[in-house]
């Protein structure tokens, strides 16, 4: 073996080996991560049930309305209740005056309906199948998963949208904007 032969094998073991440690060393890392983001969900969890112990099923409550999670649609409606879904980020004030406002109609209607708030920041591609242009933007659904449809008062008073796909069927309805509390009762009433 000549000296040339020995620096390329001396070099393939060397690259083999860094390799090897930055592969160890994302993995640790994620492995770290993973197990901090863990801990930080539970914590989270464990400090929701303890402050919300009025809550229809004992403290342990999902009505929070903000999520990190993609929709289970199927889930919901199989569990035959409608959903309210509200698209908005952190860096609109229009959202930030509404959330409030869902989070105590989720809490009063706990059980009944399922109200979810989703970042459009943090979750891009979570609003794919729905077409708007401003935030807040809510979609009603019944609880079977079809659209509700308000009545024409609330439609033509508060602006709703009702896209139709080819064949006519309203795909869902659509509200661009905060819409008043006593109105959104009034809706989840209809929806219940």
């Amino acid at each position: 073996m000549n000296k040339t032969q020995i620096k390329k094998i001396i070099s393939i073991i060397l690259i083999i080996v860094v390799v090897g440690i930055l592969f160890g060393l994302y993995t640790y890392k994620n492995l770290n991560k993973s197990s901090t983001d863990t801990n930080k969900v539970s914590s989270e969890a464990q400090n929701s049930s303890e402050g919300s112990s009025s809550s229809k099923d004992g403290g342990n409550s999902n009505n929070t309305i903000e999520t990190d999670k993609p929709i289970d649609y199927n889930a919901i409606f199989k569990e035959g209740k409608p959903l309210i879904l509200v698209f908005g980020s952190e860096d609109c004030d229009a959202c930030h005056k509404l959330k409030p406002v869902l989070q105590a109609l989720s809490d009063k209607y706990d059980g009944e309906i399922y109200i979810k708030y989703v970042d459009i920041v943090k979750h891009p591609d979570s609003y794919d199948n729905y077409k708007f242009q401003y935030i807040p933007s809510l979609i009603f659904f019944k609880n079977d998963g079809t659209p509700y449809i308000p009545p024409k008062e609330y439609i033509d008073e508060y602006d709703f949208e009702v896209p139709k796909d080819d064949s006519g069927k309203v795909k869902y309805t659509l509200h661009q904007g905060v819409l008043p509390k006593d109105i959104l009762e009034n809706m989840i009433q209809e929806l219940i």
